[in-house]
């Protein structure tokens, strides 16, 4: 990645690895196809790729094996990926992968670090269950260690299945409309000041303070006993 090499093959072989996962999940080899998950299976593409498919209720996909099922699949997630591509531009989606496995690799592996903190601090009660707490140091390491790896596989192909191109004009237009002008008061502010000062279509007439001004530590004008700050100066 830091090299700035192509990326494209490895974050296909993700999307790969991640729909036979489904697949074994929700289709194992050993089950009938009465006893399918196709409900799951679809539940799972869709929160993963952002990709509707109708997998439970298609009568095409009904008459497919399961090795037409996992094809149907990966043309569906690599079409939809391909159209992404095509979209921001082959230069520009480069970057945007890079980026995103930056950005998701070094996000995991920190708290892999501060997992493996914590699993260091409380293995040696292993051993009150007559268990060798290097040895079970070095198996859990190697569990967490390969959840990190699936984890970056997941975010980091959700994160481009899901993305969305915002062009930048209209980025810069928003950005303006959520501007709002704020003017500081520095004495007053002539009557013929134009419009366009006071964020409408009049003049601003300024508000003179009448009587003398009431401290916040001073008690309350209204006769409630309190401090100015604890009553009306709030």
């Amino acid at each position: 990645i830091l090299k700035g090499e192509d990326l494209r093959e490895n974050i296909l072989q993700m999307m790969e690895d991640l729909v036979d996962d489904f697949m074994t999940r929700h289709v194992a080899e050993q089950l009938h196809p009465e006893q399918w998950d196709l409900a799951g299976l679809e539940e799972s593409v869709f929160r993963q790729f952002g990709i509707a498919m109708n997998i439970a209720r298609s009568p095409e996909t009904a008459e497919m094996n399961r090795d037409q099922l996992r094809d149907h699949i990966m043309s569906a997630v690599h079409g939809n990926y391909r159209l992404k591509a095509e979209q921001y531009g082959d230069e520009q989606m480069k970057e945007i992968e890079r980026m995103v496995m930056l950005h998701v690799i070094d996000s995991q592996w920190k708290d892999h670090l501060l997992n493996m903190d914590h699993l260091k601090e409380g293995i040696g009660l292993r051993g009150y269950g007559q268990k060798d707490p290097l040895v079970e140091y070095k198996r859990e390491g190697y569990d967490m260690f390969m959840g990190m790896v699936d984890r970056i596989k997941e975010e980091t192909v959700e994160y481009l299945s899901k993305s969305a191109l915002v062009e930048k004009e209209e980025k810069r237009e928003s950005i303006l409309l959520r501007r709002v002008p704020t003017f500081e008061h520095r004495g007053e502010i002539p009557a013929t000041a134009p419009a366009e000062a006071s964020g409408g279509g009049t003049a601003v007439k300024t508000v003179r303070r009448e009587g003398k001004k009431v401290g916040r530590n001073e008690a309350c004008p209204c006769g409630s006993g309190l401090k100015y700050k604890r009553c009306c100066g709030k």
